[in-house]
């Protein structure tokens, strides 16, 4: 419990820390701290210490995976924060992030359905392996 209480501070004081420096109009500064290498960097450090290895190299393919979302996220944030404002001008680019969601969940759908039928195929002794799907025509 205490990590968790650890992990809550360091993240607030990161976005304290993003905060501040953007208060003072440093918005490069402010970018390098909020986004790409700082918060990477903390968060697979502390996925790291949680789920060694395994765990960090998850964590950088799905960051990898999410890297266009974001993207579009960001453009379609940047497009309507003049036309409708900060609060309101999140909410469509959020929605972006629903997409890979809903990928992965479409992915397993079809991978457990295809499972599925195999194992049908399998216990119905329809399992066809090499040998017997290899033409034997000529043979003597």
């Amino acid at each position: 419990m205490l990590q968790y209480l650890l992990y809550f501070v360091v993240g607030g004081g990161l976005v304290a820390l993003v905060a501040f420096l953007a208060q003072r109009g440093n918005a490069t500064l402010t970018i390098m701290v909020a986004n790409i290498p700082v918060m990477f960097l903390l968060n697979m450090l502390l996925t790291y210490k949680a789920g060694g290895v395994d765990g960090s190299l998850m964590y950088a393919k799905a960051a990898l995976m999410y890297l266009p979302f974001y993207i579009i996220f960001v453009v379609i944030t940047m497009f309507l924060i003049p036309r409708l404002g900060m609060p309101l001008a999140l909410i469509p680019g959020s929605l972006v992030f629903i997409v890979p969601v809903l990928i992965r969940r479409m992915r397993a759908r079809r991978t457990g359905t295809l499972q599925r039928i195999k194992e049908k195929a399998v216990i119905a002794g329809v399992d066809f392996n090499g040998e017997q799907t290899t033409s034997q025509a000529g043979a003597a």
